[in-house]
């Protein structure tokens, strides 16, 4: 006989499936899981699906023809939010902003959004996973008031990520306050909303913007509808002596199954006849502390201890790194690591155990080996040769002489869309998706190593 414990768990998840089960239903009933992006494989590219997208709304010109309707919106937006930080607008300035997306800024890189007119310059740097680069943010304030030749009070820097999280002090050595820390998740999404309301009529453009919109949120996980969040809420009020134990016994299951997924992936990966290490930061850092191989142990402890910040996050709690070939003193490692959700491959160097992160640790590791070009062109090669969705370099091609970084310390989204709890837990989904990665790593290790 179940005892009353067993009898409301029963009757709670019993309740829940049916709730899950009629909102899924509205979903297949309105074609709302259907997004364009998604079908067309462009969630996650950075410049060729957000920048530019955003870029075109934004622009006055845009073939929306909405002239600088979702550009005052926007503006209104962050005069709302930043407004000590965004400079007064006037309705003569609208008109006149030309918008790009990936601006030339000459020698101080490109800029991913800019936003330009005769006295002000906007600047976005889009960041949806990837790191920043050395001084980027100060090239670009560079540019501003240098080449553009704007006065300092008509700069405004906007670093714009899926969480509204702030650059990193290797990125903009200035005043954190000069900085908007816009996000997708809350700001975009908000600003989409009134997009959205100011085209209702306009069919092909209301709806290209509900689908990027409906993108946002399932990059920002928020793809839930909001009726069945409340449906939800309703039921654990109803229920509210079972959220305790709810708590311990959810937390205790994503570390069961997340340390289950990375620990069959090494034993597939061991195959490859290449070490294959786990890889974590110290404990309780966020975005200092170098990531450390660590013995099966303590990679453990790490990923349960820190299971609330590993899940929907951008720094990466869990690591696999298979080691390709020695390189003086360094090594060369494919890095396999989970940020937000999305599986990442990238090549790093690592040296006595820890990752070589900063631009100036892998210069001055990488200056000291006169044959570097010839393991960069090995890199390349190697991606080159398999299926594998990533790039080499800084999201440019690399010039050897100028960028002695090239292909290592980056990481990049690989092909095999999000790794998510609800995919680990179908055994035939995580085996897929471990030969999937078994096949792209095998691909690119076996150019490393002995071969010459």
């Amino acid at each position: 006989m179940q005892n009353s414990d067993d009898k409301r768990f029963s009757d709670f998840f019993g309740k829940f499936r049916l709730l899950k089960e009629k909102h899924d239903a509205i979903a297949a009933a309105t074609g709302a899981r259907f997004n364009i992006f998604s079908v067309l494989d462009r969630e996650h590219y950075e410049v060729k699906t957000h920048s530019r997208f955003l870029a075109e709304m934004l622009n006055p010109k845009g073939a929306h023809s909405r002239g600088a309707a979702f550009l005052r919106l926007l503006f209104d937006m962050l005069q709302e939010n930043f407004p000590q930080k965004f400079p007064e607008i006037t309705d003569d300035d609208f008109e006149y902003f030309d918008v790009s997306a990936e601006a030339d800024a000459g020698d101080l890189g490109r800029i991913d959004i800019l936003l330009e007119n005769r006295e002000k310059c906007i600047v976005i740097e889009n960041k949806i996973y990837a790191g920043d680069q050395e001084q980027q943010l100060d090239r670009y304030h560079k540019y501003a008031v240098g080449q553009a030749k704007k006065d300092e009070s008509n700069v405004v820097l906007i670093y714009l990520t899926l969480w509204g999280g702030k650059p990193g002090k290797n990125t903009w050595s200035g005043d954190s306050e000069k900085v908007l820390s816009v996000s997708y998740s809350e700001h975009i999404i908000r600003w989409l909303d009134d997009c959205i309301k100011a085209v209702v009529h306009i069919a092909p453009v209301r709806e290209t913007l509900m689908q990027y919109q409906s993108l946002l949120k399932k990059l920002t996980n928020q793809s839930i509808s909001q009726d069945l969040i409340m449906d939800f809420n309703q039921l654990l009020s109803d229920n509210h002596a079972l959220i305790p134990d709810l708590e311990k016994a959810i937390r205790e299951f994503k570390s069961h199954v997340l340390f289950g997924f990375w620990s069959a992936l090494k034993t597939q990966l061991d195959k490859t006849g290449k070490d294959v290490h786990y890889v974590a930061r110290d404990p309780g850092f966020r975005k200092v502390g170098l990531p450390k191989i660590r013995e099966e142990k303590e990679f453990k402890e790490i990923l349960e201890g820190n299971i609330d910040r590993y899940i929907g996050e951008s720094i990466e709690r869990g690591i696999l790194a298979i080691s390709l070939e020695k390189i003086g003193t360094v090594t060369l490692c494919l890095s396999i690591a989970k940020c937000y959700g999305q599986l990442f491959y990238g090549f790093s160097i690592v040296r006595d155990k820890a990752f070589l992160q900063s631009a100036e640790d892998r210069k001055e590791v990488l200056n000291k080996l006169p044959d570097f070009r010839r393991y960069a062109d090995r890199v390349r090669d190697a991606v080159k040769k398999t299926d594998v969705n990533v790039k080499c370099g800084w999201g440019r091609d690399p010039d050897y002489e100028k960028d002695q970084e090239f292909a290592l310390g980056e990481a990049f989204p690989t092909n095999n869309d999000k790794v998510l709890v609800s995919d680990t837990l179908d055994e035939n989904k995580r085996d897929e998706t471990i030969r999937l990665i078994y096949g792209q790593v095998s691909e690119i290790a076996k150019h490393f190593g002995d071969k010459e």
